[in-house]
């Protein structure tokens, strides 16, 4: 008898177990629909709403234009009307740390001195790159030490997206290691210019187009 009743009793359990079994999986299914409502919600909200505190990364400005076309006079005017100092820096001078020549912390030193020295006027101010074409990598001298063209880009890289360089102070001397000033290039604009020459050819060659006489296109690459 008591067999029986043991049996009685686990039947009567596998049969009251899958009401509570569907009840918790729909609490369980409740409880998700209600996280995933508040995440979707909260992120709705992010993006409607006028006054949330949203940050917004940093974006350089690259122009391109021949020689003559006002791309400096367009930087200073803009520079102007927005009352920040602005430092104009000519890449052909620029070089490795070491070697004769400009080191790149001397593009944010003339833009602190255009500032005063005040650091924190400077870290919102403009540095306007003109002939960054010109740092371009020299093909065919893979086994020499490019100097002035990828050593540069690749020491201007880490500023340009932003970080802590290291500028003398005043009245210090150039290639004496004194005391520095550190000023974070975070929120720096750059203006990078240059003529580019030969670029049209490129974007030729990469829609294969094929130019005849009085510059109409042969169709080759329609």
């Amino acid at each position: 008898g008591s067999a029986l009743g043991v049996g009685f009793q686990q039947d009567s359990r596998q049969q009251q177990d899958p009401p509570q079994q569907q009840q918790q999986q729909q609490q369980q299914q409740q409880q998700q629909e209600a996280g995933a409502g508040a995440a979707l919600g909260h992120g709705s909200d992010i993006l409607e709403a006028t006054s949330h505190n949203l940050r917004l990364e940093k974006s350089n400005i690259m122009m391109f234009g021949s020689t003559g076309s006002g791309k400096t006079l367009l930087a200073q005017t803009i520079a102007r009307c927005l009352d920040v100092p602005f430092a104009i820096c000519d890449c052909t001078t620029l070089t490795m740390a070491g070697y004769v020549g400009e080191d790149i912390e001397s593009v944010v030193g003339k833009l602190l001195q255009d500032a005063n020295h005040d650091v924190q006027k400077a870290q919102t101010g403009i540095i306007f790159l003109d002939e960054v074409d010109k740092i371009g990598a020299v093909p065919g001298i893979h086994q020499l030490r490019d100097v002035g063209g990828e050593g540069v880009q690749q020491g201007m890289l880490k500023m340009v997206e932003g970080t802590i360089v290291n500028v003398p102070e005043k009245n210090a001397a150039r290639k004496t290691r004194g005391e520095t000033v550190q000023v974070d290039t975070t929120n720096i604009l750059f203006v990078c210019s240059g003529a580019f020459n030969g670029l049209e050819k490129i974007v030729s060659r990469r829609k294969n187009e094929k130019y005849l006489g009085f510059g109409v296109s042969s169709g080759a690459g329609q």
